[in-house]
């Protein structure tokens, strides 16, 4: 398994208290978009994130939408332990 490091930004919710973007460890473009800065999952049923028991996420400090995410590959991961999901750094603008 090839991990690497994407580059997610987002501009869809530029309010206070929001993530702008981040690093994070994925295997492929796809699973990297579905990787929220505060670990919700994404729910294309419900087309929103929610927390782990399926309820819609009430602070929303992130993109609304993962179509709206734009993801950049940066690099192969080479960080010891590493797994898909893990964040490297996360920019937070709070207010």
């Amino acid at each position: 398994m090839s991990l690497n490091l994407y580059l997610l930004m987002q501009d869809d919710n530029n309010d206070y208290d929001t993530f702008d973007s981040m690093i994070v460890v994925a295997e492929n473009e796809e699973q990297a978009r579905m990787i929220h800065p505060d670990g919700y999952d994404w729910s294309p049923d419900k087309n929103t994130w929610v927390n782990h028991r399926g309820e819609e996420c009430i602070f929303k400090t992130w993109a609304f939408s993962i179509e709206s995410i734009s993801v950049e590959h940066v690099g192969i991961c080479s960080i010891e332990g590493a797994k898909p999901g893990d964040i490297v750094i996360k920019s937070f603008n709070a207010g």
